[in-house]
Protein backbone atom coordinates (compact mmCIF):
# COMPACT_ATOMS: atom_id res chain seq x y z
CA UNK A 1 0.00 0.00 0.00
CA UNK A 2 1.39 3.07 -1.08
CA UNK A 3 1.34 5.48 1.83
CA UNK A 4 3.21 8.16 3.76
CA UNK A 5 3.00 9.25 7.18
CA UNK A 6 3.07 12.26 8.35
CA UNK A 7 3.05 13.72 12.12
CA UNK A 8 1.79 17.05 12.83
CA UNK A 9 3.77 20.18 14.75
CA UNK A 10 2.92 22.66 17.71
CA UNK A 11 -0.90 23.56 17.56
CA UNK A 12 -1.80 19.87 17.58
CA UNK A 13 -1.79 19.82 21.19
CA UNK A 14 -5.12 19.50 23.55
CA UNK A 15 -5.71 18.23 26.86
CA UNK A 16 -6.64 14.81 26.77
CA UNK A 17 -4.52 13.88 23.83
CA UNK A 18 -3.35 10.09 24.26
CA UNK A 19 -5.54 9.22 26.61
CA UNK A 20 -7.86 6.57 24.67
CA UNK A 21 -4.26 5.27 23.53
CA UNK A 22 -2.97 4.66 26.81
CA UNK A 23 -5.82 3.39 27.93
CA UNK A 24 -6.50 0.77 25.16
CA UNK A 25 -2.82 -0.22 24.20
CA UNK A 26 0.35 -1.61 26.12
CA UNK A 27 2.69 -0.23 23.36
CA UNK A 28 1.21 3.38 23.90
CA UNK A 29 1.26 2.74 27.58
CA UNK A 30 5.32 1.87 27.39
CA UNK A 31 5.85 4.95 24.82
CA UNK A 32 4.28 7.11 27.56
CA UNK A 33 6.34 5.33 30.17
CA UNK A 34 9.76 5.72 28.41
CA UNK A 35 8.68 9.53 28.37
CA UNK A 36 8.32 9.90 31.96
CA UNK A 37 11.69 8.42 32.57
CA UNK A 38 13.66 10.36 30.22
CA UNK A 39 12.11 13.74 30.98
CA UNK A 40 11.65 12.73 35.13
CA UNK A 41 8.65 14.10 34.33
CA UNK A 42 4.85 12.68 34.38
CA UNK A 43 4.09 12.53 30.71
CA UNK A 44 0.47 11.48 31.56
CA UNK A 45 -0.63 14.40 33.64
CA UNK A 46 0.74 16.70 31.34
CA UNK A 47 -0.91 14.92 28.40
CA UNK A 48 -4.15 14.11 30.15
CA UNK A 49 -4.63 16.25 33.16
CA UNK A 50 -2.79 19.93 32.42
CA UNK A 51 -5.01 23.20 31.61
CA UNK A 52 -4.79 24.58 28.05
CA UNK A 53 -2.54 27.79 29.08
CA UNK A 54 -0.13 24.84 30.50
CA UNK A 55 0.27 22.41 27.88
CA UNK A 56 0.33 25.72 24.98
CA UNK A 57 3.93 26.18 26.11
CA UNK A 58 6.37 25.48 23.92
CA UNK A 59 8.99 23.39 26.22
CA UNK A 60 5.51 21.02 27.26
CA UNK A 61 3.50 20.93 24.28
CA UNK A 62 6.32 19.50 21.78
CA UNK A 63 7.72 16.96 24.12
CA UNK A 64 3.70 15.83 24.74
CA UNK A 65 2.98 15.71 20.64
CA UNK A 66 6.23 14.16 19.93
CA UNK A 67 5.01 10.99 22.42
CA UNK A 68 1.31 11.08 21.60
CA UNK A 69 2.32 10.89 18.06
CA UNK A 70 5.01 7.98 18.15
CA UNK A 71 2.64 6.51 20.37
CA UNK A 72 -0.07 6.64 17.74
CA UNK A 73 2.14 5.36 14.96
CA UNK A 74 3.38 2.14 17.07
CA UNK A 75 0.45 1.34 17.86
CA UNK A 76 -0.82 1.48 14.27
CA UNK A 77 2.49 -0.35 13.20
CA UNK A 78 0.97 -3.48 15.98
CA UNK A 79 -2.19 -3.56 14.31
CA UNK A 80 -1.42 -3.08 10.91
CA UNK A 81 2.11 -3.70 10.00
CA UNK A 82 2.51 -1.95 7.12
CA UNK A 83 5.28 0.07 6.40
CA UNK A 84 5.20 3.36 4.78
CA UNK A 85 6.43 4.67 1.82
CA UNK A 86 8.25 7.54 3.07
CA UNK A 87 6.96 10.23 6.02
CA UNK A 88 7.35 13.54 7.07
CA UNK A 89 6.30 15.84 10.02
CA UNK A 90 5.49 19.52 10.10
CA UNK A 91 8.02 21.63 12.16
CA UNK A 92 8.17 19.88 15.58
CA UNK A 93 6.40 17.22 13.66
CA UNK A 94 9.77 16.06 11.74
CA UNK A 95 11.32 14.22 15.06
CA UNK A 96 8.36 12.11 15.15
CA UNK A 97 9.16 11.03 11.80
CA UNK A 98 12.65 10.64 12.58
CA UNK A 99 11.85 8.56 15.40
CA UNK A 100 9.22 6.51 13.47
CA UNK A 101 11.99 5.98 10.30
CA UNK A 102 14.81 4.49 13.22
CA UNK A 103 17.10 7.55 11.96
CA UNK A 104 16.48 8.63 15.88
CA UNK A 105 15.93 6.30 19.37
CA UNK A 106 12.75 8.10 20.72
CA UNK A 107 14.70 8.55 23.86
CA UNK A 108 17.20 10.63 22.14
CA UNK A 109 14.27 12.81 20.26
CA UNK A 110 12.61 13.14 23.73
CA UNK A 111 15.88 14.78 24.63
CA UNK A 112 16.84 16.75 21.74
CA UNK A 113 12.81 17.74 21.40
CA UNK A 114 13.36 19.03 25.11
CA UNK A 115 15.96 21.25 24.48
CA UNK A 116 13.80 22.72 21.30
CA UNK A 117 10.98 23.24 23.01
CA UNK A 118 13.17 25.27 26.39
CA UNK A 119 15.16 27.31 23.65
CA UNK A 120 12.14 28.06 21.36
CA UNK A 121 10.24 28.90 25.10
CA UNK A 122 12.81 31.22 26.12
CA UNK A 123 13.23 33.36 23.21
CA UNK A 124 9.58 33.96 22.30
CA UNK A 125 9.57 35.12 26.47
CA UNK A 126 12.84 37.77 25.30
CA UNK A 127 11.15 38.98 21.75
CA UNK A 128 7.71 37.70 21.95
CA UNK A 129 5.83 37.07 18.49
CA UNK A 130 3.09 35.03 16.82
CA UNK A 131 2.52 33.21 13.78
CA UNK A 132 -0.55 34.16 11.70
CA UNK A 133 -2.11 31.50 9.00
CA UNK A 134 -3.15 33.71 5.75
CA UNK A 135 -5.34 31.89 2.84
CA UNK A 136 -6.68 32.80 -0.43
CA UNK A 137 -3.68 35.44 -0.78
CA UNK A 138 -0.73 34.78 -3.43
CA UNK A 139 2.51 33.97 -1.38
CA UNK A 140 4.29 37.44 -3.99
CA UNK A 141 1.92 39.57 -2.35
CA UNK A 142 2.21 38.24 1.56
CA UNK A 143 6.13 38.81 0.95
CA UNK A 144 5.23 42.15 -0.45
CA UNK A 145 3.19 42.69 3.00
CA UNK A 146 6.08 41.30 5.14
CA UNK A 147 8.74 43.63 3.30
CA UNK A 148 6.44 47.00 4.13
CA UNK A 149 5.62 45.83 7.68
CA UNK A 150 9.42 44.95 8.75
CA UNK A 151 10.98 48.03 9.95
CA UNK A 152 12.89 49.57 12.95
CA UNK A 153 12.79 46.02 15.11
CA UNK A 154 9.26 44.86 13.46
CA UNK A 155 9.64 41.91 11.59
CA UNK A 156 7.70 40.01 9.64
CA UNK A 157 8.70 36.59 7.55
CA UNK A 158 6.61 33.86 5.61
CA UNK A 159 7.46 30.79 8.36
CA UNK A 160 5.39 28.09 6.66
CA UNK A 161 4.22 27.29 3.14
CA UNK A 162 1.65 24.99 3.31
CA UNK A 163 -0.31 25.20 0.09
CA UNK A 164 -0.34 27.28 -3.47
CA UNK A 165 -3.17 29.29 -1.29
CA UNK A 166 -2.02 29.46 2.87
CA UNK A 167 1.13 30.40 4.41
CA UNK A 168 1.90 31.25 7.61
CA UNK A 169 3.63 34.43 9.15
CA UNK A 170 5.57 34.73 11.72
CA UNK A 171 5.75 38.64 12.99
CA UNK A 172 5.79 40.85 16.01
CA UNK A 173 2.34 41.18 17.81
CA UNK A 174 2.16 44.80 16.81
CA UNK A 175 2.22 43.38 13.38
CA UNK A 176 -0.86 41.57 13.25
CA UNK A 177 -3.22 44.38 13.17
CA UNK A 178 -1.36 45.51 10.30
CA UNK A 179 -2.25 41.92 8.28
CA UNK A 180 -6.04 42.10 9.14
CA UNK A 181 -6.48 45.31 7.66
CA UNK A 182 -4.54 43.62 4.18
CA UNK A 183 -5.82 40.85 4.55
CA UNK A 184 -9.65 40.65 6.97
CA UNK A 185 -10.85 37.35 7.90
CA UNK A 186 -8.38 35.72 5.75
CA UNK A 187 -5.81 36.16 8.90
CA UNK A 188 -5.72 33.53 11.76
CA UNK A 189 -3.65 33.96 14.62
CA UNK A 190 -2.38 30.01 15.67
CA UNK A 191 -2.38 28.51 18.82
CA UNK A 192 0.94 28.22 19.59
CA UNK A 193 4.06 30.28 22.22
CA UNK A 194 5.93 31.88 19.50
CA UNK A 195 6.82 33.62 16.46
CA UNK A 196 8.81 30.51 14.98
CA UNK A 197 11.16 30.00 12.24
CA UNK A 198 11.86 33.57 11.89
CA UNK A 199 14.81 35.69 13.01
CA UNK A 200 13.17 35.76 16.03
CA UNK A 201 14.29 32.10 16.97
CA UNK A 202 18.00 32.63 16.01
CA UNK A 203 19.62 32.66 19.67
CA UNK A 204 17.11 29.27 19.88
CA UNK A 205 18.63 28.06 17.09
CA UNK A 206 22.41 28.71 18.47
CA UNK A 207 22.12 26.94 21.51
CA UNK A 208 19.98 24.40 19.82
CA UNK A 209 22.58 23.15 18.06
CA UNK A 210 24.88 22.83 20.74
CA UNK A 211 23.05 19.74 21.70
CA UNK A 212 22.52 18.61 18.04
CA UNK A 213 25.88 17.66 17.67
CA UNK A 214 25.70 15.46 20.85
CA UNK A 215 23.48 13.43 18.75
CA UNK A 216 24.28 10.30 16.06
CA UNK A 217 22.05 9.87 13.16
CA UNK A 218 21.61 6.87 11.80
CA UNK A 219 20.66 5.72 8.44
CA UNK A 220 16.26 5.64 7.94
CA UNK A 221 14.88 2.99 7.08
CA UNK A 222 12.24 4.76 4.78
CA UNK A 223 12.93 8.35 3.52
CA UNK A 224 12.69 11.31 5.69
CA UNK A 225 11.63 14.36 3.87
CA UNK A 226 13.26 17.33 5.15
CA UNK A 227 11.46 20.68 5.90
CA UNK A 228 13.71 22.74 4.90
CA UNK A 229 14.71 21.46 1.30
CA UNK A 230 11.56 19.59 0.35
CA UNK A 231 13.13 16.38 -0.54
CA UNK A 232 14.58 13.55 1.62
CA UNK A 233 17.18 13.82 4.20
CA UNK A 234 20.54 12.17 2.24
CA UNK A 235 22.48 10.01 4.71
CA UNK A 236 25.68 12.19 4.16
CA UNK A 237 24.11 15.23 4.61
CA UNK A 238 24.87 17.23 7.84
CA UNK A 239 21.93 16.65 10.19
CA UNK A 240 22.86 19.15 12.63
CA UNK A 241 23.34 22.13 10.33
CA UNK A 242 19.67 20.78 8.71
CA UNK A 243 17.55 20.81 12.11
CA UNK A 244 19.39 23.66 13.72
CA UNK A 245 18.23 25.82 10.18
CA UNK A 246 14.96 24.36 10.64
CA UNK A 247 14.01 26.32 13.84
CA UNK A 248 15.05 29.29 11.46
CA UNK A 249 13.62 28.51 8.40
CA UNK A 250 10.05 28.08 6.91
CA UNK A 251 8.36 24.87 6.63
CA UNK A 252 8.42 24.36 2.72
CA UNK A 253 5.37 22.11 3.33
CA UNK A 254 3.98 22.60 -0.32
CA UNK A 255 7.50 20.98 -2.09
CA UNK A 256 6.88 18.56 0.76
CA UNK A 257 3.69 17.18 -0.85
CA UNK A 258 4.88 17.83 -4.46
CA UNK A 259 7.72 15.44 -4.04
CA UNK A 260 5.37 13.11 -2.17
CA UNK A 261 2.53 13.18 -5.03
CA UNK A 262 5.06 13.22 -7.52
CA UNK A 263 6.40 9.43 -5.69
CA UNK A 264 2.42 8.35 -6.94
CA UNK A 265 1.83 8.15 -3.20
CA UNK A 266 -1.75 7.39 -3.13
CA UNK A 267 -2.49 8.11 0.62
CA UNK A 268 -1.24 9.60 3.54
CA UNK A 269 -2.23 8.84 6.99
CA UNK A 270 -1.80 11.85 10.21
CA UNK A 271 -0.27 10.69 13.23
CA UNK A 272 -0.44 12.19 16.34
CA UNK A 273 -3.44 14.61 18.25
CA UNK A 274 -5.93 16.27 16.11
CA UNK A 275 -6.22 16.05 12.20
CA UNK A 276 -4.51 19.32 11.37
CA UNK A 277 -2.25 17.08 8.86
CA UNK A 278 -4.85 15.18 7.45
CA UNK A 279 -7.32 18.46 7.06
CA UNK A 280 -4.86 20.02 5.45
CA UNK A 281 -4.29 17.28 2.59
CA UNK A 282 -7.98 17.01 1.99
CA UNK A 283 -8.35 20.58 1.39
CA UNK A 284 -5.13 21.48 -0.80
CA UNK A 285 -3.90 17.85 -2.34
CA UNK A 286 -6.58 16.88 -4.48
CA UNK A 287 -4.14 14.05 -5.95
CA UNK A 288 -3.69 12.60 -2.58
CA UNK A 289 -6.28 11.08 -0.40
CA UNK A 290 -5.34 12.12 3.78
CA UNK A 291 -6.25 9.94 6.40
CA UNK A 292 -6.10 10.47 10.16
CA UNK A 293 -5.84 7.66 12.76
CA UNK A 294 -8.18 9.69 14.73
CA UNK A 295 -10.81 9.65 12.45
CA UNK A 296 -13.12 6.87 12.44
CA UNK A 297 -14.60 7.02 9.20
CA UNK A 298 -10.61 7.00 7.74
CA UNK A 299 -10.03 4.17 9.08
CA UNK A 300 -12.78 2.23 8.21
CA UNK A 301 -11.38 3.19 4.29
CA UNK A 302 -7.97 2.38 5.32
CA UNK A 303 -9.26 -1.19 6.52
CA UNK A 304 -11.26 -1.40 3.12
CA UNK A 305 -8.56 -0.98 1.17
CA UNK A 306 -6.15 -3.36 3.63
CA UNK A 307 -8.45 -6.38 2.41
CA UNK A 308 -6.77 -5.67 -1.29
CA UNK A 309 -3.39 -5.31 0.39
CA UNK A 310 -3.95 -8.58 1.68
CA UNK A 311 -4.87 -10.51 -1.52
CA UNK A 312 -1.85 -9.14 -2.99
CA UNK A 313 0.27 -10.09 -0.24
CA UNK A 314 -1.20 -13.60 -0.46
CA UNK A 315 -0.39 -13.69 -4.30
CA UNK A 316 3.23 -12.75 -3.58
CA UNK A 317 3.37 -15.53 -0.82
CA UNK A 318 2.14 -18.06 -3.21
CA UNK A 319 4.79 -17.12 -5.77
CA UNK A 320 7.15 -17.76 -3.43
CA UNK A 321 5.91 -20.92 -2.52
CA UNK A 322 5.89 -21.86 -6.40
CA UNK A 323 9.31 -21.11 -7.29
CA UNK A 324 10.37 -22.92 -4.06
CA UNK A 325 8.93 -26.17 -5.32
CA UNK A 326 9.52 -25.74 -9.00
CA UNK A 327 13.30 -24.56 -8.52
CA UNK A 328 15.76 -27.75 -9.44
CA UNK A 329 17.95 -28.65 -6.71
CA UNK A 330 21.43 -29.13 -7.55
CA UNK A 331 22.77 -30.16 -4.30
CA UNK A 332 22.76 -33.23 -2.52
CA UNK A 333 21.81 -32.21 0.90
CA UNK A 334 21.74 -34.16 3.85
CA UNK A 335 17.75 -34.93 4.87
CA UNK A 336 18.16 -33.64 8.15
CA UNK A 337 19.52 -29.76 6.68
CA UNK A 338 16.91 -30.01 3.96
CA UNK A 339 14.38 -30.80 6.63
CA UNK A 340 15.44 -27.56 8.49
CA UNK A 341 15.89 -25.61 5.96
CA UNK A 342 13.88 -26.13 3.18
CA UNK A 343 10.68 -28.04 4.51
CA UNK A 344 10.41 -26.26 7.35
CA UNK A 345 10.42 -22.38 6.77
CA UNK A 346 8.14 -23.62 3.23
CA UNK A 347 5.80 -25.77 5.39
CA UNK A 348 5.53 -22.63 7.71
CA UNK A 349 4.17 -19.85 4.85
CA UNK A 350 2.06 -22.36 3.49
CA UNK A 351 0.48 -22.28 7.07
CA UNK A 352 0.10 -18.69 7.11
CA UNK A 353 -1.10 -18.71 3.30
CA UNK A 354 -4.10 -21.02 4.63
CA UNK A 355 -4.67 -18.66 7.98
CA UNK A 356 -4.72 -15.36 5.87
CA UNK A 357 -7.24 -17.38 3.20
CA UNK A 358 -9.48 -18.12 6.21
CA UNK A 359 -9.38 -14.26 7.43
CA UNK A 360 -7.94 -15.85 10.77
CA UNK A 361 -4.99 -13.14 10.28
CA UNK A 362 -4.41 -10.10 8.51
CA UNK A 363 -0.66 -10.56 6.75
CA UNK A 364 1.97 -7.59 8.10
CA UNK A 365 5.45 -6.77 6.43
CA UNK A 366 7.31 -8.79 8.54
CA UNK A 367 5.32 -12.43 7.07
CA UNK A 368 5.92 -11.16 3.65
CA UNK A 369 9.71 -10.61 4.31
CA UNK A 370 9.64 -14.14 5.94
CA UNK A 371 8.82 -15.80 2.63
CA UNK A 372 11.25 -13.78 0.42
CA UNK A 373 13.55 -14.79 3.19
CA UNK A 374 12.40 -18.82 2.52
CA UNK A 375 12.84 -18.46 -0.93
CA UNK A 376 16.54 -16.80 -0.63
CA UNK A 377 17.49 -19.77 2.12
CA UNK A 378 15.81 -22.40 -0.69
CA UNK A 379 17.64 -20.83 -3.59
CA UNK A 380 21.18 -21.44 -1.49
CA UNK A 381 20.06 -25.05 -0.27
CA UNK A 382 19.75 -26.13 -3.90
CA UNK A 383 22.78 -24.10 -5.17
CA UNK A 384 21.21 -21.58 -7.75
CA UNK A 385 23.53 -19.49 -8.87
CA UNK A 386 23.10 -15.15 -9.01
CA UNK A 387 21.55 -15.21 -12.27
CA UNK A 388 18.92 -17.92 -12.23
CA UNK A 389 18.22 -15.77 -8.61
CA UNK A 390 17.44 -12.73 -10.52
CA UNK A 391 15.32 -13.91 -13.21
CA UNK A 392 12.94 -15.70 -10.33
CA UNK A 393 13.10 -12.37 -8.16
CA UNK A 394 12.27 -10.51 -11.28
CA UNK A 395 9.16 -12.71 -12.41
CA UNK A 396 7.54 -11.85 -9.03
CA UNK A 397 8.29 -8.17 -9.43
CA UNK A 398 6.27 -8.76 -13.24
CA UNK A 399 2.89 -10.24 -11.35
CA UNK A 400 2.32 -8.45 -8.33
CA UNK A 401 0.81 -4.77 -7.71
CA UNK A 402 3.00 -2.23 -7.05
CA UNK A 403 0.45 -0.23 -5.42
CA UNK A 404 0.28 -2.58 -2.78
CA UNK A 405 3.25 -4.01 -2.13
CA UNK A 406 5.75 -1.29 -2.72
CA UNK A 407 7.77 -1.66 0.61
CA UNK A 408 7.86 -5.76 -0.46
CA UNK A 409 8.92 -4.63 -4.01
CA UNK A 410 11.63 -2.54 -2.33
CA UNK A 411 12.95 -5.23 -0.49
CA UNK A 412 13.22 -7.83 -3.42
CA UNK A 413 15.15 -5.02 -5.18
CA UNK A 414 17.43 -4.51 -2.44
CA UNK A 415 18.40 -7.96 -2.78
CA UNK A 416 18.79 -7.94 -6.48
CA UNK A 417 21.41 -4.78 -5.88
CA UNK A 418 23.22 -6.82 -3.35
CA UNK A 419 23.13 -9.99 -5.95
CA UNK A 420 24.77 -8.12 -8.82
CA UNK A 421 27.03 -6.54 -6.52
Amino acid sequence: MRYAALFPGQGAQYVGMGEELYKKHSIAREIFDEASEVLNRDMTKLCFNSTETDLKRTDNAQVGILTVSVASFYVFMKQYGIQPLMCAGHSLGEYSALVCSEALTFSEALTLVSHRGKFMHEASLQKQGVMVSISHTDQATIENYCKEFSRGNLIAEISCINSSNQVVVSCNKEVVSLFVEKVGGHATVLDVGGAFHSPLMLHAAKLFKKELVKTKFKCPIFPVISNVFGKPYAYDRDHVEILSRQILEPVDWLNTMKFIEGENVKYTIDFGPKTIVGNLIQRNYPLLTGLSVNSEKDMHLFQKELKEVDKERIKLLKLCCKIAVSTKNYTCNDRHSYQEYVLRPYQSICNTINLAENNEISLRDEQVIEAIQMLLQVFKMKGIGNEEVRNRLDSILREINFNHTCYHIFIINQLMKEINT
